[in-house]
């Protein structure tokens, strides 16, 4: 390249820095001008006699859009878009507590003439096969469908709800770590309040569609007993009253029945 080509392509690269540096300048200029119109438009709305009411409103309309968690099931936004493929979403409550941020979704779809599971985020214990074989065959019974999946999460929140809230509020009175199964329906534990009442070993056994035990066994143990010996008729009653605690309620309230039953016995 001689002196000339390169003075003419040193030109050339001035006047594009120059012109480049022109743009962005008329870019900036053009967003000050937008941000100060922003503000005085902010200005000018708060300032106005509606502003609370707005305030007010927006805030209403945010509680209404959370509110269907509280119905357990409900459409995703974007299932209204198309009649092929919706999304349904989960919420399982514990007893009667807000949900907590923890959901399920499942996506069907309509494929030769009947409805399929595309894609889920449900727990793998749940017979989603079968029940999509039993409900969504023939039948396409989608009500039942849901029906029985919200059934079975309903009761596996329960039971893994209610465990967690026992382990806390009876922290020292079990005395050993939980065995339990990934679904919650095996629960193994120790409960005992002192040294002059016995240990109560709880083993609990639940179906996957069950919030209450289907078997329950107690055993109580007196070996390091301290104090008077406790009769074998007295054991028996205390064993059969925690039994019927432990068929007939929720895990958390028999629980708290269990450990009532063992402080009244060494009070």
């Amino acid at each position: 390249m001689d002196f000339l080509e390169q003075c003419d392509t040193d030109r050339r690269a001035e006047e594009e820095e120059r012109r480049l540096q022109k743009q962005r300048q008329e870019i900036l200029n053009r967003l000050e001008i937008l941000q100060q119109k922003n503000q005085q438009l902010t200005k000018e709305v708060f300032a106005s006699p509606d502003c609370a009411d707005l305030d007010h409103d927006i805030h209403q309309l945010r509680d209404i859009l959370e509110i269907y968690r509280f119905t357990g099931t409900s459409l995703l936004p974007e299932a209204y878009k198309s009649k092929e493929c919706f999304t349904l979403r989960f919420d399982p409550l514990y007893q009667n507590q807000a949900p907590s941020q923890d959901f399920y979704t499942l996506q069907l779809s309509a494929k030769g003439g009947k409805s399929v599971v595309t894609q889920h985020s449900l727990p793998p214990f749940i017979p989603l096969e079968e029940m999509e074989k039993n409900l969504l065959g023939e039948e396409d019974d989608i009500q039942g469908f849901v029906n029985t999946i919200s059934s079975f999460l309903y009761s596996y929140t329960q039971r893994c709800e209610g465990l967690k809230h026992a382990r806390r509020e009876f922290a020292d009175f079990i005395s050993e770590e939980p065995e339990v199964d990934l679904p919650v329906t095996y629960v193994r534990l120790s409960v005992r309040v002192d040294e002059y009442s016995p240990a109560a070993h709880v083993t609990l056994q639940y179906t996957l569609d069950s919030h209450l035990p289907s078997t329950v066994e107690v055993d109580l143990e007196t070996a390091d007993l301290e104090g008077s010996k406790v009769s074998k008729k007295r054991l028996e009653r205390l064993s059969e009253k925690m039994t019927g605690l432990l068929c007939g309620e929720p895990i958390f309230d028999a629980l708290l029945g269990v450990v009532q039953l063992l402080k009244k016995m060494s009070s």
